[in-house]
């Protein structure tokens, strides 16, 4: 695994209106953003850092998860198999924004959403999934939906891709499904960043964010 995201929030979300005390379209009463508890899986990336940075701008309660220890300002920080239990327990909303190597894959499961905190002012854990189809169990993400272990789900990334016509996930009423785009890419940004690496190179000078492919990421 790795320092990216599982984003972990305590509390409940933002009303698109900003304001607390409102009820939403489910009739459960809304909190403000700083009670609610968001957790970035795998965060401590510059992905995942970067999220857990702006959540916390907003107002959330933010902790991460990653592979080996990290330090971010404000985020309580879990790292390493022994301490992803702790960081599930304080977790109302999971954003998964992890690399898939063999440690990860099917790291979203049953077992795993069971034990997200279960007194969230949402009714129930929610999952977003931004990282990796192969990181998600399915057939669990629904079953979960089904019998209330997930109050709702966002997956922008799936096992299959493009998502099948008949999988069960385009239909479901807990699930948000959005086809793959969840980071937008400014051209002129990467055209800037790929010509700053090639003159690095030319300058004998290390690349930045070289994927190291005995760990996967």
């Amino acid at each position: 695994m790795c320092w990216r995201i599982i984003a972990g929030c305590s509390r409940c979300a933002r009303t698109s209106s900003g304001t607390s005390g409102s009820r939403g379209s489910n009739g459960r009463r809304a909190r403000s953003a700083h009670q609610q508890g968001f957790a970035p899986h795998g965060q401590h990336g510059v992905l995942g850092a970067d999220a857990a940075q702006v959540l916390r701008r907003l107002g959330f309660q933010v902790a991460g998860w990653s592979a080996h220890p990290k330090s971010i300002e404000g985020v309580a920080c879990f790292a390493g198999r022994e301490q992803l239990s702790a960081f599930l327990r304080r977790t109302n909303i999971l954003v998964c924004l992890l690399p898939l190597t063999p440690q990860t894959r099917h790291i979203l499961d049953r077992a795993l959403f069971a034990q997200l905190d279960r007194t969230s002012p949402l009714g129930a854990p929610v999952l977003i999934n931004a990282g990796r189809g192969g990181l998600q169990v399915e057939r669990d993400i629904l079953a979960c939906l089904d019998d209330g272990t997930l109050g709702g789900a966002t997956l922008d990334v799936f096992e299959t891709e493009p998502l099948p016509p008949d999988s069960p996930l385009w239909s479901h009423p807990g699930l948000v499904v959005t086809p793959h785009n969840a980071a937008d890419t400014d051209p002129d940004a990467i055209a800037a960043y790929v010509a700053a690496q090639i003159a690095r190179f030319e300058a004998g000078e290390p690349l930045q964010n070289v994927v190291d492919p005995a760990r996967g990421y």
